[in-house]
């Protein structure tokens, strides 16, 4: 197993080849800011060619302030639809877009009720009812917003 140490602005960071020959990297004897990393980056492990270009997308992430908090992603605009909000704050912290799907369908056609579960990249789960599948999710999302995020979204 090959591994690289590198200071990325005052902060030892080991790149090691995983068993599948593809590189990785953590946060020497700091799991925690380990996870805060990876969490923050959309590829988690590149070939060998690629491995420049991974060293300086972390060494940017650190630079930035994921580790410190200092600089967290500035919050998107409020517009009225907190389905967007969530998605874009979500896009921007995991890396990775919301899952929705509707989970249970009750009652008559002309005015039935819709569940809606909203799972974020983290195993965050919220779930909500409505008359249709938007008011569902836009109330999933609001619960979403004030607990995850800490923002109050408007009805």
């Amino acid at each position: 197993m090959t591994t690289i140490t590198k200071t990325l602005h005052g902060v030892e960071v080991e790149f090691y080849q995983q068993e599948n020959g593809k590189y990785t990297c953590r946060v020497k004897n700091d799991p925690k800011s380990t996870q805060l990393l990876l969490d923050s980056c959309k590829t988690k492990t590149v070939s060998a060619d690629r491995l420049h270009f991974f060293i300086k997308g972390i060494a940017e992430k650190i630079e930035s302030g994921v580790l410190s908090g200092q600089k967290q992603a500035p919050i998107p605009a409020p517009t009225g639809n907190p389905i967007i909000v969530l998605s874009e704050l979500v896009q921007k912290r995991f890396g990775r877009s919301l899952e929705a799907r509707v989970i249970a369908k009750n009652g008559q056609d002309h005015c039935p009720t819709i569940t809606v579960s909203i799972v974020l990249p983290d195993g965050t789960e919220e779930r909500a009812s409505g008359c249709n599948q938007k008011e569902a999710k836009q109330k999933a999302a609001r619960r979403l917003l004030e607990s995850v995020f800490g923002i109050t979204a408007k009805e």
